[in-house]
């Protein structure tokens, strides 16, 4: 096999690979070889046909079968060979491919491959704080466990809904003197104070009493997540039914041992202090890596293969485009946020590539890889982020073409990332 590359751009390779009449030729005496033992031809015992016969019978898709197998594997070699790593697939020129005896055979394919890069990333400065717990923070986590361990009570006295009760109300709102679809409900418990309800509503309920009915109304958000509502006046009729108040648990040891935390206060705030500092501790290092990240794409300009940044916007667009579905708006009002954010999306996507192909690029430098145990708990962490039961995770990444390399990749570039952390200089924090 011969080869000659072109230049077209710095992330675009011309490949031009001549394959050997020899090679041609061998290619072909195996291919016949094997359909010799598979075939069955009257008068010849298995395997015994005479090559004349089969390339008659045979002839033209046995060629059309080792070109099948022997360009790819030829572009592979020759990309080997050529020291270029491709980050699309290849375009082959157009060519009515014919195999004739004792000629070779020669394509022609365009290919994008990953940049030469000049590597900056020795004595990267990042932020970092002595971590510590305070006081006020520990009590606040102690808190919220009460709040969340807390219980309902019915208020025995006849008094009006105040703020911090629960009233439990039943409810449906109009519009024009149509109701509202979804607007209606029994038995919610609505949180006076919470702000977790229609502006105006919580505040209309308070100072009702038990069995108390009445019309409150409302203006439903300019912002508000069904566009059909935004904007709109509505009037609710609500009946109070029940009035409730939190009863939060006494922060003793019999606390400690109920959410099994600890088996007495003094360890349950020891290990809630120690949650608290681990938080820290990774929200620091993920600001750190987010401050390499920045770095490294101000150290490095370099021409960027296009398909990836096409790749990548449009992986950015789908994901906004389900954003704004989900978030109640019309197609043709998402359609507008859309265009809006085309520009910004391809910046984004353009400094996501450059900061990806620098990391693979140190990767190799350093030679980073990831082995197939740590794909395995990489699968594990996965799972455990997202809910998944870890054999269907895999599974899912196993049945996608290419599924488990792009995992590999994506763990590889994080523990290129974590390698570059560890050799970054910390400095303290402003």
């Amino acid at each position: 096999m011969k080869f000659e590359m072109e230049e077209l751009a710095k992330t675009r390779k011309r490949l031009k690979v001549e394959i050997s009449a020899e090679d041609i030729s061998a290619a072909l005496n195996k291919a016949y070889a094997e359909l010799n033992k598979s075939v069955k031809i009257e008068g010849f015992r298995p395997g015994h046909t005479p090559r004349g016969i089969l390339e008659k019978k045979y002839g033209k898709s046995v060629e059309a079968d080792v070109l099948e197998r022997i360009i790819p594997l030829n572009y592979f070699q020759t990309v080997r060979d050529a020291g270029i790593i491709p980050v699309d697939e290849p375009k082959f020129a157009e060519s009515d491919f014919k195999i004739k005896k004792g000629e070779p055979v020669s394509f022609t394919a365009e290919v994008e491959v990953r940049p030469e890069i000049s590597l900056n990333y020795n004595e990267i400065e990042v932020p970092e704080e002595e971590l510590t717990v305070s006081d006020e923070e520990l009590s606040s986590a102690l808190e919220e466990l009460r709040d969340v361990n807390s219980t309902l009570e019915a208020v025995s006295e006849d008094r009006p809904a105040a703020k911090g009760d629960f009233a439990v109300v039943d409810f449906e709102g109009f519009i024009n003197g149509a109701p509202i679809p979804g607007g209606k409900a029994e038995n919610y418990p609505l949180n006076i104070g919470s702000g977790s309800f229609i502006p105006g509503f919580e505040e209309q309920v308070t100072g009702m009493k038990k069995g108390d009915t009445k019309e409150i109304n409302i203006t439903f958000p300019e912002g508000y997540k069904s566009a059909d509502l935004a904007g709109k006046e509505a009037v609710f009729k609500i009946t109070l039914k029940e009035i409730k108040k939190k009863i939060l648990p006494e922060l003793d040891d019999e606390f400690a041992k109920d959410t099994r935390i600890a088996e007495s206060l003094g360890e349950m705030k020891a290990k809630v202090r120690e949650d608290i500092l681990n938080i820290k501790r990774r929200n620091q290092t993920e600001m750190q890596k987010s401050k390499i990240m920045e770095e490294l794409g101000k150290r490095h300009d370099f021409e960027l293969p296009q398909s990836l940044v096409d790749r990548e916007t449009g992986s950015l667009k789908a994901g906004k485009r389900r954003e704004l579905l989900s978030s109640g708006l019309k197609p043709e009002e998402a359609g507008a946020e859309m265009k809006r954010f085309e520009e910004e999306a391809r910046k984004m996507a353009a400094e996501k590539v450059k900061v990806s192909l620098v990391l693979a690029a140190i990767s190799d430098k350093e030679g980073v890889r990831v082995s197939d145990q740590e794909l395995e708990q990489g699968i594990q962490r996965l799972a455990a982020q997202t809910g998944y039961n870890p054999r269907d995770l895999k599974e899912l990444y196993m049945r996608r073409e290419g599924g488990m390399e792009a995992l590999r990749g994506m763990l590889g570039e994080e523990k290129t990332l974590e390698l570059v952390l560890s050799q970054a200089k910390k400095v303290k924090a402003a």
